[in-house]
C-alpha cells in the first residue's frame, strides 16, 4: 500500500478491499475505511475548492467537524448534498464527488480575479455597494457567483425516521472520558446513552495514541470499548452526532445510516431525555494567524497525525510543524516513528514544556511563521525570528510543502453552552472554559479544559468533579503573526475574513464581539466559527485594549453541525407532512355524496349536494332547510378539552377574558381568549360539569394550539395550580340537531336528560344516556336556533348520525355542511377567529371592550389592553355590512373606501348571499367601525365599487328569541 503519500496501512484502513470513486470527473482508488479526504490526500490532490468571496484555492484544513476548506458536492440529482466535508464523507464504492463554488474549474477559476481587487470588497461592502441605484441591478450577478454548492430541486428519494429515548445518563462524546463515564454510570445502575459521532469510539486516542493507565492505547481502548457495547444497560452508538442541548435534559441528535439499500433509512432523528447529561466533547485545535495562512498544504497539526495514523496518509514528504505549544513535539515522535521526514519545529516560545533534543531535528525557538509560498499548493515558508526587544526581528526561508499548525487546544463548549452555561475565559490556555454546574448537567475531559488525560479518567472513577489544568502546555505563545499584510491573514477560512476586515469593523465601532461577527461574517458560515471564533474575539480584546473575559463570545447555539432537513422532517412528507384527519361520521358523508374539502386538518363536509344541484344552490336549501325545519351536521371537529382540578376555575379564569367562577354547575358561557398582546387567541364555549370539572370547546382548527398553550401556562408559569388537562377532542363524536324541530326530532330518542326549554336552557349542558350510550348535550347554538350539540363517545357517533336521519325523515330533516354553516353563523353575525378577525385585532375591536374592563382578576394580555395602540379611537373595528342595492354584490377581501376616495378605510372579512333575508350581509373590520352606524361608503375590488352601509353584525333575529325556543 506503501507510494505517494499512503505511507502504510492506517487503522481505519481495509486494503483488501479497493474502492473506485470519481472526483470531478476523474477516476480515484481508495480503500475501505478511507474518508475522501483521505483518500485523496493519498493520490495528491491538494486543491479541494475555493474560498467563498476571493476564490482562492482551499485545500484540506481538519480532519474533522472543523474543516473549512474541502467542502464537496457530493451525488447528483435528487440525492445530491452541498458542502459535505470531505474528511467526514466515507468512501463507498461508485461516489460520485465534485468541487464547488468556482468557474469554469477548480483549477482555474476566473472568479479568482476577486483576490486582486480585495481592496474594493472588505467586510460590509455589499450593504454600501450596492443601495445604488437599486439592489435589483446586482442582484442576478450576486446570486449566481455567491454561495456553495447546488440544493437537490427533486423530491429526496431517501428515508428518514426519527425515534424518542428516555435514559438515566446520556454521554456525548465517545472518546476515552467518554467510554469511562458511561461505564461508571452503568455501574451505579442507570441506563446509559452514549452518542460518539465518528465511526469509531476513541477520540484522541485515534489520531494521537498514547499509553493509558500503564497500558498501551490498543490494549486500554479494546477492553474499554468491549466494556461498553457489551453492557446490557447501555446503548453505544457511534455515526452518532448530538447536535443540540435544550431545557429539561433535552438532546437532539443525528444517526447516520451505516448500511444504505434494503430500505435502510439515511438518517435518524433521536430525542433523547436524560435525568443527567455528561459532556465528553473533547477540544478543537485552535489554527495561527500569519500571512498566506489559507494554501492548500497548510494543516491543523492534529488533522496531521489523524490522516498518519488512521489512514496512513501522510499530507506531504517534507513536513514543517509551527505552534506555541508542546503538542508539537508529541506530533514530531509519531512522525518520526513512521518514517516520515520532519524538516523543522517552529515554536514561538523562548522555552518549551518538553525535552525535544532527542528528537533530533532543527528546533527554532522564539520563531513564527510570517508568511507562505506556493500557488495552488504549499511551496514554503518565511520564519521571523525574535531576538529580544532591542534587537529587530530575522526572518529566514524554508522549504516545505506541508506545514501542520497548532494554536493550542480549546474546549468544545458548544453543547453546554445551547443550555446557557456559563463560560471562564482560563488564561493558562488561553481559551474559554464552562462553570461547573449542579442540575444535571456535567462537563469532563478536555471539554471541561482538563487536557490531562490521566487525571480525568481519575476523576470520572472517583465521582469527583473534573478540574481545568493546563498540564499539556506550560504557557501558550502567541497565535497571531504581527508580520506583514493583515488583509492577506485570514482568521475564518471558510468565509475569507481576515484580520483586516475585523480591525475595519473596530474602526467602524463594531466593538462588540456580536456585532463585528454580524459586520465581518465571521464564524457564521458552515462550520460555525470552530476554528475562527476564539482568534477573532482575542483580536478585538487586544485591538480595543479589553481583557478577553471583557469581549466575552458569540451566542453558540443549535446545531452543532448542519441537520438535513430530511432528518428534521422524518416521515412527515408527502401526505403524512399534515395527515388529514376524518370525522367519525367520515363513510356516512361520503355515502351522502358530500363535497368533502379540506378545513384546517379536517376533511369536513362542505354541503351535501343532490342531483342537479351546484353547491351554490345546495347551501341555499340547505339553509332554508335549518331555518325552517331540522338540520344536522358533524361536529366532531370541535376543540373538548377537558380541565379539572381544584385550581380549574381559577385557571380557565386567568385563559379566558371573561369571568370563569361564577359561572354555575350545568351552564356554559361563551368566551374569548387572548394572547399576551392582547389579541383574540381564541373564541368558543367553557361549560362547567361540576364544582371542579370544565370542559372547553374550542374552534375546530385552534383545538391542539389552545391545549399546548394550556399546557404551557401551567407547566411554565402557573406551576402552584393543581389542574389537570387532556384534550378529548378526538374520543368525542358530535351532532348537532338544529332548527325549529330541533327538539322534536331528539325527543324521538330514549333519554334521561329532560330536554324541554324549561329544563334545559340556551346555554346549558346535561350528562346523561341517549339510547343506554353516555351522552353530553350542549345548547349552544352557530346558527341562531333552537340548536342541541350531541356529544357521544365517537365510536357511537356513526349511528347516532344514521339514526337522527333514520327517525327525522318525516320532519325533513337535512344534512348540512360548513359553508352552510358558515352563511348560517353570517346572517345571525357571529363572528369567526381567523376570518372576522387578524393578528392585531383586541378585545375592544369586537365590542369587548367594556366585558374586560370589568373584570378584577387577571388574564392573560389584560395588560396590553390598555396599551395607547390598543385603545385608538381610530382603529379596525368589526362592524356589519349591507350592500344598498339589494342586488350588489358584496365580496370577501374587498376594501372599504369612503364615497369618492381610494384610501383603505378597512375591508370585508365575511360576506354571502343570505337566503333567508334573501339579500347579501357581511361583516369587516373598519377603522373606527363601532362609531360609524348607518354611514355609507364602497366596497373596491378589482377595479369594481358598489355602495355599502354600515350596520350592525347581527342581521337575522337580533332579539335571539329563536335560539332560546
Amino acid at each position: 500500500m506503501s507510494g505517494g503519500y499512503r505511507i502504510g496501512e492506517g487503522q481505519e484502513i481495509r486494503s483488501e478491499e479497493p474502492i473506485i470513486f470519481r472526483f470531478n470527473g476523474k477516476r480515484y482508488q481508495g480503500y475501505a475505511g478511507d474518508t475522501l479526504a483521505s483518500a485523496l490526500l493519498a493520490s495528491g490532490v491538494r486543491t479541494f475548492g475555493r474560498s467563498f468571496k476571493r476564490h482562492r484555492p482551499r485545500g484540506v484544513f481538519a480532519a474533522g467537524v472543523e474543516e473549512t476548506g474541502a467542502l464537496i458536492q457530493v451525488g447528483e440529482g435528487a440525492r445530491g448534498i452541498p458542502n459535505v466535508r470531505a474528511s467526514l464523507l466515507p468512501l463507498v464504492q461508485g461516489l460520485e464527488t465534485r468541487t464547488q463554488s468556482h468557474w469554469p474549474s477548480v483549477e482555474f477559476d476566473l472568479f479568482r480575479t476577486f483576490d486582486y481587487f480585495s481592496s474594493l470588497i472588505p467586510a460590509g461592502f455589499y450593504n454600501k455597494t450596492f443601495i445604488w441605484p437599486s439592489w435589483h441591478l446586482y442582484e442576478y450577478f450576486i446570486r449566481h457567483t455567491a454561495g456553495f454548492g447546488v440544493s437537490p430541486k427533486s423530491p429526496d428519494p431517501d428515508r428518514y425516521i426519527e425515534r424518542h429515548l428516555s435514559v438515566d445518563v446520556l454521554v456525548c462524546g465517545g472518546g476515552p472520558v467518554g467510554l469511562s463515564a458511561a461505564l461508571a454510570a452503568e455501574e451505579s445502575g442507570g441506563s446509559v446513552v452514549i452518542a460518539e459521532q465518528d465511526t469509531r469510539f476513541g477520540g484522541s486516542l485515534l489520531s494521537s495514541p498514547t499509553k493509558v493507565q500503564a497500558q498501551t492505547c490498543d490494549q486500554w481502548l479494546s477492553e474499554q470499548v468491549a466494556a461498553v457495547t457489551c453492557a446490557d444497560q447501555i446503548q453505544a452508538l457511534t455515526h452518532t452526532r448530538v447536535t443540540g442541548l435544550y431545557d429539561h435534559n433535552l438532546a437532539l441528535a443525528v444517526r447516520r445510516a451505516q448500511e444504505s439499500g434494503g430500505g435502510a433509512a439515511r438518517e435518524e432523528l433521536i430525542s433523547i431525555r436524560a435525568k443527567k447529561i455528561i459532556v465528553a466533547t473533547g477540544a478543537i485545535e485552535q489554527p495561527l494567524v500569519f500571512e498566506n495562512n489559507d494554501r492548500p498544504g497548510i494543516m491543523l497539526l492534529g488533522a496531521m497525525q489523524s490522516y498518519l495514523h488512521r489512514y496512513g496518509v501522510v499530507a506531504g514528504r517534507d513536513l514543517v510543524l509551527a505552534g506555541n505549544n508542546d503538542l508539537l513535539y508529541k506530533a514530531a515522535s509519531d512522525f518520526a516513528d513512521r518514517g516520515v521526514f520532519v524538516s523543522a519545529i517552529i515554536d514561538s516560545r523562548f522555552e518549551p514544556g518538553v525535552p525535544y533534543k532527542h528528537l533530533g531535528l532543527p528546533v527554532h525557538l522564539g520563531c513564527d511563521v510570517v508568511n507562505t509560498s506556493g500557488g495552488k499548493s504549499l511551496k514554503g515558508i518565511v520564519v521571523s525570528q525574535r531576538k529580544g526587544a532591542d534587537f529587530p526581528a530575522e526572518t529566514f526561508k524554508l522549504s516545505c510543502n506541508a506545514l501542520g499548525v497548532s494554536g493550542g487546544l480549546a474546549p468544545c463548549v458548544h453543547l453546554a453552552s445551547h443550555v446557557k452555561t456559563p463560560l471562564r475565559y482560563e488564561e493558562s490556555l488561553a481559551a474559554f472554559v464552562p462553570e461547573p454546574r449542579s442540575d444535571g448537567l456535567d462537563v469532563i475531559g478536555a471539554a471541561r479544559g482538563n487536557f490531562n488525560l490521566e487525571a480525568s479518567l481519575e476523576a470520572v472513577a472517583k465521582g469527583a468533579a473534573d478540574t481545568s489544568t493546563a498540564e499539556y502546555s506550560q504557557g501558550l505563545g502567541p497565535r497571531f503573526s504581527s508580520v506583514g499584510k493583515t488583509s492577506n491573514q485570514w482568521v475564518d477560512l471558510l468565509y475569507d475574513v481576515t484580520v483586516a476586515d475585523l480591525d475595519l469593523a473596530i474602526r467602524e465601532n463594531y466593538s462588540s464581539v456580536e456585532h463585528m461577527k454580524r459586520y465581518t461574517t465571521n464564524g457564521m458560515a458552515v462550520d460555525q466559527g470552530k476554528t475562527s471564533n476564539l482568534n477573532a474575539l482575542t483580536h478585538l480584546a487586544e485591538a480595543t485594549e479589553r481583557s478577553i473575559s471583557e469581549v466575552g463570545t458569540t451566542t453558540y447555539r443549535p446545531p452543532y453541525m448542519p441537520v438535513s432537513l430530511g432528518a428534521l422532517v422524518g416521515d412527515k412528507t408527502g401526505r403524512f407532512y399534515a395527515p388529514v384527519r376524518e370525522l367519525p361520521m367520515h363513510r356516512q358523508h361520503l355515502q351522502l355524496r358530500a363535497e368533502m374539502e379540506i378545513y384546517g386538518a379536517w376533511r369536513r363536509p362542505a354541503c351535501y349536494p343532490q342531483p342537479g344541484e351546484d353547491e351554490e344552490s345546495a347551501v341555499r336549501r340547505e339553509v332554508l332547510t335549518v331555518r325552517a325545519g331540522v338540520g344536522i351536521c358533524d361536529g366532531s371537529a370541535l376543540g373538548k378539552i377537558e380541565v379539572r382540578g381544584p385550581d380549574a376555575a381559577e385557571f380557565l379564569n386567568f385563559i379566558y377574558l371573561n369571568n370563569v367562577p361564577t359561572l354555575k354547575v350545568g351552564n356554559c358561557r361563551y368566551g374569548l381568549m387572548l394572547n399576551e398582546k392582547g389579541v383574540i387567541f381564541d373564541d368558543g364555549v367553557f361549560c362547567r360539569l361540576g364544582d371542579t370539572d370544565f370542559l372547553v370547546s374550542t374552534t375546530s382548527a385552534h383545538a391542539a394550539h389552545v391545549f399546548s398553550t394550556m399546557e404551557e401556562w401551567l407547566q411554565c408559569e402557573l406551576m402552584n395550580m393543581d389542574v389537570t388537562l387532556m384534550n378529548a377532542t378526538e374520543s368525542w363524536a358530535n351532532v348537532t340537531i338544529a332548527g325549529p324541530k330541533a327538539r322534536e326530532l331528539l325527543n324521538r330518542f330514549d333519554t334521561d336528560i329532560d330536554l324541554s326549554r324549561d329544563a334545559f336552557p340556551f346555554m346549558g349542558i346535561r350528562t346523561g344516556h341517549l339510547e343506554g350510550v353516555p351522552t353530553r348535550i350542549m345548547r349552544v347554538s352557530f346558527s341562531g336556533e333552537v340548536c342541541f350539540e350531541v356529544n357521544v363517545p365517537a365510536a357511537y357517533g356513526p349511528d347516532l348520525w344514521d339514526e337522527a336521519l333514520r327517525r327525522g325523515e318525516d320532519l325533513g330533516v337535512t344534512p348540512y355542511g360548513v359553508e352552510t354553516m358558515m352563511v348560517l353563523r353570517i346572517e345571525k353575525g357571529y363572528m369567526h377567529v381567523g376570518s372576522d378577525t387578524d393578528g392585531q385585532t383586541v378585545a375592544q375591536d369586537v365590542g369587548w371592550g367594556p366585558v374586560a374592563m370589568r373584570k378584577k382578576a387577571d388574564f392573560i394580555g389584560k395588560r396590553s389592553l390598555s396599551l395607547p395602540n390598543n385603545v385608538r379611537g381610530d382603529r379596525l373595528q368589526l362592524v356589519g355590512l349591507e350592500p344598498l342595492d339589494r342586488r350588489g354584490d358584496l365580496i370577501a377581501g374587498a376594501h372599504l373606501t369612503n364615497k369618492g376616495e381610494t384610501k383603505s378605510q378597512g375591508y370585508v372579512t365575511s360576506a354571502c348571499f343570505s337566503p333567508t333575508l334573501n339579500r347579501p350581509v357581511g361583516m369587516g373590520l373598519l377603522k373606527g367601525g363601532q362609531e360609524r352606524m348607518d354611514e355609507e361608503l364602497e366596497s373596491y375590488d378589482c377595479g369594481i365599487r358598489h355602495g355599502l352601509r354600515v350596520t350592525s353584525p347581527v342581521f337575522f333575529d337580533p332579539e335571539g328569541e329563536r335560539l332560546h325556543g
